[in-house]
């Protein structure tokens, strides 16, 4: 029997359609055949306010779950969705499609730029993940056949296709939110698409499906991919954007250590300004983009192995990073701070001083209380916390004269007196 068997195998071989011999199979079956494995559906769990329906009382909250759409990037699990897909949100899951994997992962937030609605998720898992071939929207054509695939209206994993019916469309959302040079195609994007690829017919990604118009039929727009790698590699790879800040910056596009930040992580570990990074916490880098990418899950206060060449010799060296608000006030105005309360009043009282940065050349000291900041003629600013300074000082552009009150307890009567302990001061942001 076993030749029979055989020779039924072979002849339904001979016989399996493809893409030479059966006209059915199209541009965008292959497409979708190619591009799927690396489409996710996103679930964000986010709570919400429920009121009392005879009032306009708050009785409570409740969760919201929504639905959205993501693509891998890069074979460890990292995903580019749209921020208002996970605004938001206490916990976010995702999913392939079951015939791929049937896990439903835990995601990690590590980016998030509301101005351009993207973010950049990160799953983990014991293999590599599929990934989406990127292409290019500077050569796009008005009437140029696209697929888009996503989870609209939890219709998990559908495909629309369409053509490009318009390009450089800007569209105002709201007072704060406005898209800029937008892809226009009339393939059918609806609620829960935000997020997923929209694809040419050589299943290359050239934009991210991100809003529908909903006073027209058949509009949809896509946010292109040249500006998706533009906003990954200026500001979610950016070193700003890693939760861990280790102190140390490296030279353009290369390995080499460029810059370490005066009394940093880095520097109490003994590392040197032209030390090159071949590791971290075991893993090879090949390019500055690939570390970056790396250090964006590093947590605060765990510390990391960095593997280092310096004059042919490699070692190991062990850094413990500071949280990403420590680190921000360090490299941004050269101290860190903490909160404390006087009286009845919450203040910020300098912790740390870099010894070549804006405070030290202030003058600011450990013990120090941050009554009061000031930019130009602005309104002074009163914070109370390391989070809302940090937040404040970062949208801050570089060159920045801060003018800063400060409380210094001379007398050490832990008294503050607003006429003989009030300093002013005016500080520079690096």
């Amino acid at each position: 029997m076993l030749p029979i068997v055989l020779a039924a195998v072979s002849l339904f071989s001979a016989q399996t359609p493809n893409a030479e011999t059966n006209p059915r199979i199209t541009p965008e079956v292959l497409v979708v055949r190619s591009a799927s494995p690396s489409v996710v559906y996103i679930e964000a769990a986010k709570p919400v306010l429920f009121f009392d329906p005879a009032s306009t009382r708050g009785l409570g909250t409740r969760t919201q779950v929504t639905g959205g759409s993501g693509v891998v990037v890069e074979k460890s699990g990292y995903i580019v969705t749209n921020s208002h897909v996970i605004a938001g949100a206490s916990a976010v899951h995702v999913q392939f499609g079951p015939q791929y994997d049937e896990t439903v992962y835990d995601a990690e937030v590590l980016s998030d730029v509301p101005s351009e609605d993207l973010a950049l998720l990160k799953i983990r898992g014991k293999q590599d993940f599929p990934v989406a071939k990127l292409g290019t929207s500077s050569d796009l054509m008005i009437g140029e056949r696209v697929i888009v695939i996503g989870n609209p209206l939890r219709q998990n994993f559908s495909v629309s296709s369409g053509i490009i019916s318009g390009l450089h469309r800007d569209l105002q959302i709201d007072a704060d939110l406005k898209f800029p040079d937008l892809i226009q195609t009339d393939a059918s994007i609806n609620p829960g698409n935000s997020g997923g690829p929209v694809l040419n017919v050589l299943g290359e990604m050239i934009g991210m499906a991100t809003v529908v118009n909903q006073q027209a039929e058949n509009m949809g727009f896509a946010i292109p991919i040249d500006r998706i790698k533009e906003v990954l590699e200026d500001e979610m790879l950016a070193p700003t954007s890693a939760r861990s800040y280790l102190g140390f910056e490296l030279a353009g596009d290369t390995l080499e250590i460029g810059r370490i930040t005066p009394k940093g992580p880095s520097d109490e570990t003994g590392l040197w300004v032209g030390d090159k990074v071949l590791a971290l916490n075991g893993e090879r880098v090949a390019n500055a983009k690939e570390f970056n990418l790396k250090r964006l899950p590093l947590r605060a206060r765990v510390a990391i192995g960095l593997t280092i060449e310096r004059k042919g010799r490699s070692f190991d060296v062990s850094v413990k990073g500071w949280n990403k608000t420590d680190g921000i006030l360090y490299e941004r105005a050269g101290f860190t701070a903490d909160q404390t309360v006087i009286g009845s009043v919450v203040l910020l009282t300098v912790s740390h001083v870099c010894p070549e940065g804006p405070a030290a050349g202030l003058g600011l000291q450990p013990g120090d209380l941050i009554e009061a900041l000031r930019v130009g003629e602005a309104r002074p600013v009163f914070v109370s916390t390391p989070v809302s300074l940090a937040a404040w000082l970062s949208v801050l552009p570089a060159g920045t004269s801060i003018e800063i009150d400060v409380l210094r307890d001379d007398n050490h009567d832990r008294k503050f007196s607003q006429t003989d302990e009030l300093y002013k001061g005016v500080l520079t942001l690096r």
